[in-house]
């Protein structure tokens, strides 16, 4: 029998001490975002849809008196925190900006990680439009802008999808 085994290994082109070839390890799949399918994550403290007491609330008085670009609507800004935050009074929050690194993460990604980061952490955007790659989310989109010369975030959000 072991000549048979010996005969057969030989047969193969097996030399006797030689490892069996091993199948090349598959390479890992495209990063993929993490919320495509899932509730918009909190950002800052703050989620999507909260009232503006609640932003209050969570994060204290903004640094400047609040601005609205429409009746109805507020913005209300943290400069130290590197935090923006836009709803209106109808929907709630509908946008969240992350300016500075101070501002914490989206995910694994904050304000300073370099495009390739971006590109390993949530993959390929769904559209890119000049410093802008934007994702899908769901009911949500998410938004990251980068310097082109640097190729570093230079600000990280998100927004509600539909009107606001």
């Amino acid at each position: 029998m072991r000549r048979v085994v010996v005969g057969l290994a030989a047969s193969l082109g097996l030399a006797s001490g030689v490892a069996l070839a091993q199948p090349a390890p598959k390479a890992p799949p495209p990063p993929h975002f993490p919320w495509a399918d899932a509730a918009p994550p909190v950002v800052a403290g703050v989620h999507l849809g909260e009232s503006r007491h609640d932003v209050l609330v969570a994060l204290g008085k903004p640094d400047a008196p609040a601005k609205a670009a429409n009746p109805g609507q507020f913005e209300l800004t943290y400069t130290a925190r590197g935090v923006s935050v836009t709803g209106s009074d109808k929907a709630g929050v509908f946008a969240i900006t992350l300016t500075g690194p101070a501002a914490g993460t989206i995910g694994v990604l904050h304000v300073g990680d370099n495009l390739p980061d971006m590109l390993r952490a949530w993959g390929r955007p769904r559209t890119v439009n000049g410093p802008y790659g934007i994702y899908d989310g769901k009911g949500f989109l998410a938004i990251v802008q980068f310097d082109p010369g640097t190729m570093l975030i230079t600000h990280l959000g998100i927004a509600a999808k539909g009107d606001s």
